[in-house]
Order: structure tokens, then C-alpha cells, then sequence
């Protein structure tokens, strides 16, 4: 519509920040903060209020315009803390978030498990499977 070709984003939103993967001192996992609401809660979980009244973040189109100055400022603050303590904050703020998990990781995964998500079965050549 914009007749302009998006450039490739990676893992993160093309129409909103902070919606991507992060890196935090022990892992990964993704934030989705989709609204100016959740921007707010999501600054002062990271400690830094005064986010929200700089006029280059104060709104979703302005965090979008300057992406490149804000992603690396929020990036290093993850990076302090492990992942389980990011999770942990964004569950008690409804700031959707959630962990990138290895292999491992997902089969010991709790809520997973509480939900009976994996099912032991045999298979005709391989046996006992999990």
C-alpha cells in the first residue's frame, strides 16, 4: 500500500516494537508488547520510566520510526538478567512473553507436561518411542 518493498525483519514485527526475540544473560525468548499500555509496564519492569516520556518512544509509530535507537537500549537491559526472572515479571505485568526452548527444554517443560502434550507409543520398526 506504502508501494514500498519491506525490508526482511527477522524475527521481529514489521509494525510493532518491542514484538521480537531478545537475548537475555542465560538464553532467549520473545516479548510482545503490543500496545503503548504494555510499553509502559514493560519500561518500569525494566526499570527505566522515563522511556515512556522520551518523545522518540512515547508512541507505537514513534517506537517503530526509531527502532534502532530503542531495541539496543531494552536489548541490554535483558541481557542482565536470566530469562526466568524476564518471564517471571512480564507474566505479573500481561506482557505476553515466553521462552525459546531447546529440545531439552521443551520436553521438561512443566506446563507441557501438566498438559499431557507428549505420548509414548510403539512403533512398528523403532520400538518403544517417546
Amino acid at each position: 500500500m506504502a508501494e514500498q518493498v519491506p525490508k526482511a525483519l527477522g524475527n521481529t514485527h514489521a509494525n510493532i516494537v518491542m514484538y521480537q526475540a531478545c537475548q537475555t544473560l542465560d538464553g532467549e525468548m520473545v516479548i510482545a508488547v503490543g500496545n503503548d499500555h504494555q510499553f509502559k509496564a514493560f519500561c518500569d519492569v525494566l526499570g527505566k520510566p522515563e522511556y515512556v516520556q522520551n518523545v522518540l518512544f512515547q508512541t507505537n509509530p514513534n517506537r517503530v520510526k526509531n527502532r534502532d535507537q530503542l531495541v539496543p537500549l531494552l536489548q541490554a537491559i535483558l541481557l542482565t538478567k536470566e530469562t526466568a526472572y524476564w518471564q517471571e515479571q512480564c507474566r505479573n505485568n500481561n506482557i505476553p512473553s515466553g521462552p525459546i526452548q531447546n529440545l531439552e527444554e521443551v520436553v521438561h517443560d512443566k506446563q507441557l507436561q501438566s498438559r499431557n502434550m507428549f505420548i509414548t507409543q510403539e512403533h512398528p520398526t523403532a520400538g518403544h518411542i517417546n
